[in-house]
């Protein structure tokens, strides 16, 4: 307790799950259409649009190859869990 008062880290706090919600800063804030062409990986948190609780749409303008194709057209996660659209 002595270090802590010597640092001013007072008041301790446990709020993880509360902060872990919070809004930050981000670059796509206000935005409500995004397109990505191309292969893309490892998109921040911060940068993809947010669709925690509220509606959205998803389209895919995709090209098959005659033979068939398969796989990941989108996904969006973390430690906690996510989302993922495949063909």
């Amino acid at each position: 307790m002595q270090e802590a008062a010597k640092y001013q880290v007072f008041p301790l706090d446990n709020s993880l799950a509360v902060r872990m919600v919070a809004p930050r800063p981000s670059v796509t804030a206000g935005r409500t259409e995004f397109t990505y062409s191309g292969e893309l990986t490892g998109v921040p948190m911060g940068d993809a649009p947010n669709i925690i609780a509220s509606s959205y749409n998803i389209r895919a303008d995709v090209e098959i190859p005659q033979d068939g194709a398969e796989g990941m057209l989108a996904t969006q996660g973390g430690r906690f869990g996510g989302w993922a659209s495949t063909c």
